[in-house]
């Protein structure tokens, strides 16, 4: 059993900490190494750490892409993950990437499908990975983050540089596309074995200034560094409107009428309403939003059973919660 190093960057989530660490230590692969590496915390999180049998760092502010850097090259495993401090590991998560990873010595690294809790909202999602164009395994099209990748040592060592310090955020997107485009491969796990949080201080928390912004320009960036990868998005997004969902017609009709008539019902329903709140309206239109995208979802994995069952759940939470917001507006 190879070793795997687990590093934790920590920027002052000391009170998300404890979590992610229980999480790599309830592995069902024993062959792990913790680290955690405090990017210059001013809260509780060195004495968090020091509660468990991990490696701790301290490093002065260097943001997250220094963080990273470092605990890859303070760890001693073959193979590593990025995990942030305030996320978690489902138990089976090293085990079932290391043995995707085991098939192939040209695979440089291994992603999976997360599960997402928004603090904010209460709301909860799943986001899974497709295998899009067998040439790179390429994730196209797929909604939400990247999430921690199982790397091979070997491929990161082979790279000009580590973790791209100059990004403020897609340090774990930019790697991944610079392995694909040194010729490693990627392997893929459509299961949600990684537990995303959503809140305030997040990254990709909507309260976060200047987000959009920045999207823009580290899009930009990473655009014009790899121009095969929106070649990739581009065509995923023409096959998805167009063969992609005529076979969701052919294969799976009943489901597809039953959605169409649905996101009609839930746009009609907040269309007759009269809004007197604008903070209120501004809810409705993002449970509307949620429930548009859990439709499309639920219709595009109809053939799963298990992923299905979980739309079709959500969606009867989201629309519920939407009918009790609409009736409260009334009163």
């Amino acid at each position: 059993m190879p070793l795997v190093s687990i590093i934790i960057p920590c920027y002052n989530y000391g009170c998300y900490l404890a979590e992610a660490i229980e999480s790599a230590r309830a592995q069902t692969y024993f062959n792990i190494e913790i680290i955690v590496i405090d990017d210059g915390s001013t809260d509780n999180t060195k004495q968090v750490a020091k509660r468990y049998p991990v490696k701790y760092y301290y490093q002065k502010n260097q943001g997250k892409g220094a963080a990273l850097n470092n605990g890859v090259s303070l760890s001693e495993g073959d193979f590593f993950l990025c995990l942030d401090a305030d996320d978690k590991l489902a138990p089976s998560y090293v085990e079932k990437t290391m043995k995707v990873m085991m098939k192939n010595s040209k695979i440089g690294f291994v992603c999976t499908g997360s599960k997402v809790w928004n603090e904010d909202s209460k709301i909860e999602d799943i986001w899974i990975p497709h295998k899009i164009f067998s040439k790179y395994e390429l994730i196209s099209g797929w909604e939400g983050n990247l999430g921690p990748a199982l790397i091979r040592r070997e491929a990161f060592d082979n790279l000009d540089f580590g973790y791209d310090v100059r990004l403020p955020f897609h340090w774990d997107l930019e790697i991944c596309l610079r392995l694909l485009s040194k010729g490693w491969k990627m392997g893929i796990i459509p299961e949600p074995l990684h537990w995303y949080r959503l809140h305030k201080g997040s990254i990709n928390s909507d309260s976060r200034k200047n987000k959009e912004q920045l999207e823009r320009i580290v899009e930009w960036y990473i655009s014009k560094r790899y121009p095969w990868s929106v070649l990739y998005k581009n065509l995923y997004a023409f096959y998805r409107n167009t063969f992609g969902r005529a076979a969701t017609f052919m294969l799976h009709p009943i489901a597809y009428f039953k959605g169409v008539r649905k996101k009609i019902e839930v746009n009609m329903l907040v269309k007759s309403n009269c809004w007197n709140n604008l903070e209120e309206f501004k809810n409705a239109q993002q449970f509307l939003r949620e429930i548009l995208l859990t439709v499309d979802r639920q219709i595009r994995w109809s053939w799963n059973r298990k992923l299905n069952d979980y739309y079709v759940e959500r969606l009867r939470i989201l629309e519920s919660r939407l009918r009790r917001m609409l009736q409260g507006n009334h009163i």
